[in-house]
Formats: structure tokens, C-alpha cells, sequence
């Protein structure tokens, strides 16, 4: 609601407090409001999808976010928010894993050709 309020006056502020948003984990309330801020505040959308999108490779694949085209052997790096915050968890619920798959399923992720990782995150749960 905040971030259709006030929109783009928030776009300085909000990037220092992705990371610490994100080190929380995903319920649905932040799913909620990361796809209302990437709506509202069009400066910071690619941002929320670039750490979204590790965040659910995170939970959905265990390794970071593999854009089209990353080579197998190069393993992309730990993103910040998994990496600085304790208490980041290693293991994932069912019911994470159901969120982190709606999620995908949900958000606009523009601008991103997923192809790959939707077909690595199928495979491993079909």
C-alpha cells in the first residue's frame, strides 16, 4: 500500500531494503508487496525480479538464479541477502516450496526469458 502511495518517491529508499527483506523469506505477505512494489515503483522492478527469481531458485532448485544462457560449470554467486544475514534457512517446508512454485507462477517477471529454469524447476517437481 505504501509503495502505491507514494511510488516512484520511494525508489532511493527501497533498494537498501530489499536485501534485508528478502533475508526473511517468502510468505505470502512479501510476495504480495514485492509485486505491488515492482508495479508501482518502475525504477526498482528489475531489482525485485533479479532477487526474486534467485530467491525461488534459492528455495525451489537449493543453487542462485541461472539466466539463459549461464554455462553449467559456472556456479553463480551467493546472492546478498543469503549470504550477509544469519538465520537464512538451508532447508525449505512444503509450503514454502507451494508459495516459492505460485510465486513463479504469479509475478510478472518481464524482461526475463525463463524457459530454463522454469523447465529445471518442472523437472524437478513433476
Amino acid at each position: 500500500m505504501l509503495a502505491q502511495a507514494v511510488g516512484q518517491t520511494l525508489s532511493k529508499y527501497m533498494e537498501a531494503l530489499l536485501d534485508p527483506i528478502f533475508a526473511c523469506g517468502l510468505t505470502p505477505p512479501m510476495a504480495d508487496a514485492l509485486k505491488e512494489m515492482a508495479h508501482h515503483i518502475p525504477p526498482i522492478r528489475g531489482i525485485v525480479q533479479d532477487k526474486l527469481l534467485d530467491l525461488l531458485s534459492l528455495i525451489l532448485l537449493r543453487t542462485p538464479y541461472r539466466p539463459l544462457g549461464c554455462p553449467p560449470s559456472r556456479m553463480p554467486p551467493l546472492p546478498s541477502f543469503a549470504r550477509d544475514y544469519p538465520g537464512f534457512p538451508n532447508e525449505f517446508k512444503e509450503s514454502e516450496i507451494r508459495l516459492a512454485l505460485e510465486t513463479l507462477g504469479r509475478f510478472d517477471f518481464s524482461g526475463h526469458i525463463l524457459n530454463e529454469f522454469v523447465r529445471d524447476v518442472t523437472a524437478r517437481y513433476a
